[in-house]
């Protein structure tokens, strides 16, 4: 399983300040509870942080002071009248919620993760699921950046989440871990469409849903996107939105750099749109068994790493792989009816990591000696003892002048000479 995608350093949001924890903004939440199985609600605090840096005073920020001033009047005049705590407590509420306005502090982070609900709860064994996402949630729309939600009785994400226009980093994960066991979330189905007005989005991940069948075809329309990461939900079939984005140019996914598509195994087809993704500069398809084959991908002009794993049915790589001008990694692995691959690989001059493993090649072309940029190789003929591969690479070696690391399995006696015959020349 891989660890969910992270927005890269440089995407963060600036630095927070922690502030006073009367300015936490408290939601309630309806969970499972751990003992009994029965449905309990429990508050959880998210904290607030104010910017730190304070930026300088809109005309918005000026009209702000008036109410500000009331609120204040009120909070004095209680605390001159000795009023009891609660009543000064609720005295004290407005003119809290306005200095928190004033100084742009937010709850820019939440966090419905087990980490999180456990510490809350007090358990350790048993993970804590939430069943939705809680009504309070909504009021912060307008505040947060961050959004992690882990269940796996979560039962429908919200049309209303499509309001947190600000939001940069969503993450959903069905997965739950109780005692060494992991479970996947089976009661959610589908997302809703209005995932596509997070226009502010710029990692989306989406995983552990073992009967979501769908992905709303809005999708394809965040444009902001940079990670999209859909891993564990073996239900789909088929993926949304860039397929129908070919004509379009002021709503395009050029900005995305790192695509994930993990354990789809009812996967039979990509869209044919990856081929469009020009920024794209990260491609990892795992563990998608029903793909036989890949779209074009003679687009994928900034694709510096293609990784491809443990997908049974794939027969062939793209003869436009020869476009990957930039691309520096490429890694095969469990991919046993690949048979050959492309003659036209020779052309990626700027390959310097060849990685294949356990994959059904007989050979290698003979254009692989035309890879001299190459400092690492790694190659595997387990599955086919009696092929030629080595032979061949054993014939390109000396034309691979800059190779630092060689790695080598299935080795027979006769390659070993060829091998070592091609080095000494070397």
């Amino acid at each position: 399983m891989m660890a969910s995608a992270q927005l890269p350093a440089e995407h963060l949001t600036v630095g927070m300040l922690p502030v006073a924890a009367e300015f936490d903004r408290l939601l309630r939440l309806r969970v499972r509870d751990p003992e009994g199985g029965e449905e309990t609600e429990k508050v959880l605090r998210v904290p607030c942080f104010k910017p730190a840096a304070p930026a300088t005073p809109t005309t918005e920020d000026l009209r702000c002071l008036a109410p500000l001033e009331r609120a204040l009047r009120v909070a004095l005049a209680a605390q001159q009248l000795c009023l009891d705590a609660e009543t000064l407590v609720a005295a004290f509420a407005p003119l809290l919620k306005e200095v928190r306005n004033m100084q742009g502090i937010r709850a820019h982070y939440v966090d419905l993760s087990h980490n999180v609900l456990n510490d809350l709860f007090g358990t350790k064994d048993i993970s804590i699921d939430v069943l939705e996402l809680p009504a309070d949630l909504r009021e912060l729309r307008a505040e947060v950046l961050e959004l992690t939600v882990e269940s796996a009785a979560l039962r429908e994400v919200p049309e209303w989440l499509g309001e947190f226009v600000h939001l940069e980093l969503l993450r959903l994960d069905g997965t739950l871990c109780d005692v060494g066991d992991e479970y996947m979330n089976d009661v959610l189905e589908e997302l809703p469409a209005s995932l596509s007005d997070l226009r502010a989005l710029r990692s989306l991940t989406i995983q552990n849903f073992s009967a979501l069948h769908i992905l709303p075809e809005s999708i394809g329309r965040l444009t902001s996107l940079e990670i999209l990461h859909i891993e564990g939900c073996h239900p789909l079939q088929e993926l949304p939105g860039m397929s129908a984005m070919k004509h379009l140019t002021s709503f395009t996914l050029d900005n995305l750099q790192y695509l994930y598509i993990w354990s789809l195994s009812d996967l039979a087809k990509l869209p044919s749109s990856i081929g469009n993704l020009t920024g794209l500069r990260d491609l990892r398809i795992v563990s998608c068994r029903m793909i036989m084959e890949l779209p074009t991908i003679e687009g994928l002009m900034s694709l510096e790493t293609l990784h491809i794993e443990s997908c049974d049915t794939l027969r062939e790589l793209p003869a436009s792989i020869d476009a990957l001008m930039v691309l520096q990694t490429l890694h095969l692995n469990l991919l046993p009816n690949l048979k050959a691959l492309p003659v036209s690989i020779g052309a990626l001059i700027a390959l310097t990591n060849l990685n294949v493993y356990f994959c059904g090649l007989t050979d290698l072309p003979s254009s692989i000696e035309s890879l001299t940029a190459l400092r690492t190789l790694m190659l595997s003929q387990e599955m086919h003892p009696d092929g030629r591969a080595l032979k061949t690479l054993a014939c390109a070696l000396p034309a691979l002048r800059l190779l630092q690391r060689l790695v080598l399995f299935g080795v027979c006696e006769d390659d070993v000479l060829a091998l070592g015959r091609s080095l000494k020349a070397w």
